[in-house]
């Protein structure tokens, strides 16, 4: 469990094979690589909720990597989750946005990380439905303590976390106690 009842899950360990598939997912533009995971992650939202009626919302990308990559791999991996069960789950891009853009965190400290995201995010106040949050890599933890924040302070429920891969000390706490506490700081 993470700040406010949320639960964090994720498809895979940070295993290398796993690690390159999203690599080539994200930055290569395999994008045959979606329905795969679209189709993992529809089954961890099946296994830790109701399956009822729910909202999926991406972390945001960077614009410089949506510019990079010429387009945003997550807004289209929530498109494909949405697809499997609709109308039941349906894709929120309107609700999590950044205020201002972070800096790359690749190579940061678990510190840096969450220094470089903390107060950048913004949740609108937009009726919604339970919201299930989708991240890519889970590493710190950092990004996904900011957007439980902002959701929180903008009033939305977020009952799961879904990321695509974590590193293992995520199964010891390690890497849960650091978001649950600045989660529950707000």
């Amino acid at each position: 469990q993470i700040g406010r009842g949320a639960r964090l899950v994720a498809v895979s360990h940070a295993n290398p094979a796993m690690m390159r598939a999203v690599s080539m997912w994200k930055d290569s533009g395999i994008s045959q690589l979606s329905n795969i995971l679209a189709s993992e992650v529809a089954a961890q939202i099946q296994h830790h909720t109701s399956g009822g009626e729910l909202d999926i919302v991406a972390i945001p990308s960077r614009r410089s990597s949506v510019r990079r990559r010429g387009g945003e791999p997550m807004l289209q991996l929530v498109r494909a989750v949405s697809r499997t069960r609709e109308p039941h789950w349906r894709v929120r891009d309107d609700v999590l946005h950044w205020r201002t853009q972070p800096r790359e965190q690749r190579g940061r400290t678990d510190l840096q990380r969450a220094e470089n995201v903390n107060g950048r995010m913004h949740a609108a106040v937009i009726p919604t439905r339970p919201i299930v949050l989708l991240d890519d890599v889970v590493t710190s933890g950092s990004t996904v303590a900011e957007a439980l924040r902002a959701l929180g302070e903008s009033g939305h429920s977020v009952g799961l976390v879904v990321a695509l891969a974590m590193p293992r000390k995520s199964l010891s706490q390690d890497l849960v106690k650091p978001v649950a506490r600045s989660h529950s700081e707000v």
